[in-house]
């Protein structure tokens, strides 16, 4: 234990010697906490996303219409996997909701979806 409080000081005096060693202890951090604070946001705003709903029952209404109400995306309705898949690769739309057939029945009986 002894000899690793003695090199714990030793690189504590080193570093605060070396101005380039503390410029590094403290920018980069500083950096960090800039960066992933304020600059980095992870919030989805305003994304285009396709919705397939082969039912157009309530619940999946529900659920679309509490995704458009959030102002966080924006819904584009489809008619088929396959026109989702082209907006998708074409860029059009950064996700896809794809609504099962069964899918009010999972969520009644409470079944993972």
């Amino acid at each position: 234990m002894r000899n690793l409080l003695t090199f714990i000081r030793k690189e504590f005096l080193h570093i605060l010697r070396d101005p380039k060693s503390l410029m590094i202890m403290v920018l980069l951090p500083l950096i960090e906490i800039l960066l992933f604070g304020f600059i980095l946001r992870f919030e989805i705003e305003s994304t285009n996303i396709a919705v397939y709903d082969p039912t157009s029952k309530n619940e999946t209404g529900q659920l679309i219409r509490h995704l458009e109400g959030t102002g966080r995306f924006k819904v584009r309705y489809v008619n088929s996997p396959e026109e989702a898949e082209d907006l998708m690769k074409s860029g059009k739309v950064k996700a896809v909701l794809n609504l099962s057939a069964d899918f009010e029945r999972r969520l009644l009986d409470k079944r993972e979806i």
